[in-house]
């Protein structure tokens, strides 16, 4: 095997999945493998598995430039000709030309011109053998068409609800095979000009033929899709995507059809674009690695523009990756740079730091050449700056070492308070010695750090320090020693945990807040071990109300995706049920979402609201003492568990709070009778929880209110839900 062409992927991939493991033992074997990115949009690290292996070629998807678009054709003199977009319907259009005369779906409302042909039509005497001008909007487009071919129509004309050309796209559900009409969508504005032509009995008759087509605009050429997934990968520390080719606008094989094709979009039509470059590629150099196929491919791709060729607003590389492939120009080169995407990962400082990435110039020609370098920056942070080269020098079939550099000042990096958000530095070296242009991307990751400490009082030092968690005696300071502001929230300890066992939780703490002025339970979590994207954590409060060892509701923070929605939101809610396999079942009720969540973080504040009575309710007004037991679940459904107890009536849930500390100030801490935990997202990674112990005179009350149950939830319910 040469070439391998994966269109495929799980979002949050991570490079210890098994695909992208199975991926990485191919190229060391000597197979180029190609994989798409994935079609997930702008969310952070959720490029798929196996893309996110660093050796895989993973694909972003662009909109090719230089297209022609299909178009309407009618007899008017303004507008002889009008872009469109071809249904997803099973009949394509050919070269030969189909003539039909022209009729509008009869509208239910009687302030509406034109009907959405969501329901039988009532015109159908007017719209047998015609093209039938349809509304867009209310349902899918399989159902307009069935709708319109059931009264008679041999077409369907869409008339989009927008006026934008890059908006036309017709999809949206499983078309029947029993439907045998074209059709064709086009904009707003050019459906109002046959509306006004058919009044004025100007329009005997459209054209519809894959012959006629148009210019597409311009400002679309090597757009990135907006479905395309966004990197990095994994840690920061994987450049990915690594490049992107067509995934817009793409006609490819219909399978089952024979030899009917079907137009689609995604990162599924963009990486067999690259799969078949990188094939002429291996012909071409049939001794190259495959890393230095992948190189050659990136080294010649050229920018992605936000708003089109010109502007001077890039895509960030996390979207595009080094840029867009250019095949001609890839088997043109006589010299590469590899590796041609570099990470420096996910900065944190708490202290200005300098780093550097060396990559390998290779000369394929017989003759010295000296290359010329310079920067084009993509996306910025205040406080990182890349240095590339001025001059490299590589004799006559040599290879030399370039160094790309990146100083870090800590002090300007703004801070980012926990709200998915990720500042990103990225950006080219170009290296030019008039026969070649060698591109090199790079992507830095970075975040403002605070340094909020425990200190004892007066001023002593730690008792300890654990990973993840410091711990301090007693009563002290929580102090911020940073550079940068830093963002605490104080919670009662539920428990916590050392870091030499099992497990992956830190500290579980608790307290009542509001929001938007209604009463919340917030739980705080801190793991041992921080994340990527949160998405790939799942969290469940088991809770026994009365003490009987038995499970009245389970609380659960669940990525948006496992409930069926779109991905990239933590959303918290209550399932009155004992097994979090079913979490999510008919009776689960939907509260808030997660709070002071980011990306690279170990910290999650869970907010559950505290109706006291219906739906919402957590809990019986009466059970005021809970045994409640977290459950963490990573990626791969290893669990984590901690237990312990709250007391509803403890005065000290309602003292806790959110301090903004500056750089060397300081708040006062009391671990009280159960202790405290502090949760500080700001901080870097290892410190972002801090346990403050109980005093001596630990309460005893509470202590013989309740106990946790010692009883172990059966393997069964300990399953984490199966959707995907």
């Amino acid at each position: 095997v040469d070439v391998i062409n994966m269109s495929l992927g799980a979002r949050f991939g991570l490079p210890t999945d098994p695909s992208a493991v199975a991926s990485s033992h191919a190229v060391r074997a000597g197979v180029i493998v190609v994989a798409s990115a994935g079609n997930n949009g702008g969310l952070a690290y959720v490029t798929g598995s196996p893309g996110v292996s660093p050796e895989v070629i993973t694909v972003a998807a662009s909109i090719s430039g230089g297209r022609r678009q299909i178009a309407l054709a009618t007899e008017l003199e303004d507008a002889p000709l009008m872009p469109a977009q071809e249904g997803a319907g099973p009949v394509r259009l050919g070269p030969e030309t189909l003539i039909y005369g022209v009729a509008v779906a009869a509208s239910t409302d009687a302030d509406v011109a034109v009907g959405n042909a969501c329901e039988p039509l009532t015109n159908a005497d007017e719209l047998t053998g015609k093209a039938v001008i349809v509304s867009r909007g209310t349902c899918l487009f399989p159902q307009k068409y069935q709708m319109v071919q059931e009264a008679g129509g041999t077409a369907i004309i869409l008339m989009n609800s927008s006026d934008d050309v890059s908006n036309l796209f017709v999809m949206g559900g499983i078309f029947p095979d029993e439907i045998v009409i074209p059709g064709l969508m086009i904009t707003s504005t050019d459906g109002q000009r046959l509306l006004d032509a058919l009044s004025n009995n100007d329009l005997p008759h459209v054209q519809f033929s894959s012959g006629f087509t148009v210019p597409t605009p311009t400002d679309l050429d090597d757009v990135i899709a907006s479905f395309s997934s966004q990197g990095p990968g994994a840690d920061g520390a994987g450049f990915k995507p690594d490049l992107a080719a067509p995934g817009r606008f793409t006609v490819s094989t219909q399978a089952g059809s024979g030899i009917e094709g079907v137009q689609r979009r995604g990162t599924s039509m963009a990486a067999p674009h690259v799969a078949g470059m990188a094939a002429l590629l291996k012909q071409q150099y049939p001794d190259l690695p495959p890393a230095s196929i992948k190189a050659m491919l990136q080294n010649s791709t050229v920018p992605s523009r936000q708003n089109g060729p010109g502007t001077e607003l890039a895509e960030p590389l996390s979207r595009q990756g080094v840029g867009v492939m250019r095949g001609a120009d890839a088997s043109r080169l006589t010299s590469r740079i590899e590796p041609a995407g570099l990470s420096f990962g996910y900065i944190n400082p708490r202290v200005s730091k300098s780093m550097k990435r060396t990559v390998q110039l290779y000369n394929m020609t017989d003759v010295e050449r000296t290359y010329t370098g310079a920067q084009e920056i993509a996306s910025s942070v205040s406080g990182v700056t890349v240095e590339c080269p001025e001059t490299v020098t590589v004799g006559a079939s040599g290879t030399t070492d370039v160094d790309i550099r990146i100083s870090v000042n800590a002090n300007l990096i703004p801070t980012d308070n926990g709200q998915l958000s990720r500042l990103e530095a990225s950006g080219w070296c170009i290296f030019d010695d008039g026969t070649d242009t060698l591109r090199i991307g790079y992507v830095a990751g970075a975040d403002g750090a605070s340094h909020a400490v425990l200190t004892q009082s007066p001023a002593k030092a730690l008792m300890n320090s654990v990973r993840g968690t410091q711990a301090a005696r007693s009563d002290g300071q929580l102090v911020n020693q940073g550079p940068q502001k830093a963002i605490a929230h104080s919670f009662v300890l539920i428990n916590h945990d050392s870091p030499s066992r099992p497990g992956n939780i830190a500290a579980f703490g608790w307290r009542n807040t509001t929001l938007f002025t209604q009463p919340v339970l917030e739980f705080a979590v801190a793991l041992k071990n921080s994340w990527d994207n949160p998405s790939n954590y799942r969290y469940f409060i088991r809770v026994d109300t009365d003490g009987d060892s038995s499970i009245e509701s389970t609380l659960f923070a669940v990525d948006w995706s496992w409930l069926g929605f779109d991905p990239g939101t933590i959303i918290t809610g209550i399932d009155f049920i004992e097994n979090i396999e079913d979490v999510g079942s008919d009776n689960s009720v939907s509260h808030w979402m997660a709070e002071n969540v980011d990306y690279n973080d170990r910290t999650i504040l869970l907010p559950y609201f505290n109706a006291a009575s219906g739906v919402n309710a957590l809990f019986k007004p009466h059970e005021r003492v809970l045994n409640v037991t977290l459950m963490v679940v990573d990626r791969y459904d290893n669990v984590s568990t901690l237990g312990g107890v709250i007391d509803l009536d403890n005065p000290a849930a309602d003292q806790q709070g959110t301090h903004v500390i500056g750089a060397g100030s300081g708040v006062d801490v009391n671990g009280g009778n159960e202790g405290q935990l502090w949760i500080v997202p700001t901080n870097t990674e290892q410190h972002q929880s801090l346990v403050v112990s109980a005093t001596q005179a630990k309460s005893a009350a509470v202590t013989q209110k309740s106990r946790p149950s010692k009883a172990k939830p059966s393997p069964e319910s300990m399953r984490p839900a199966a959707k995907r």
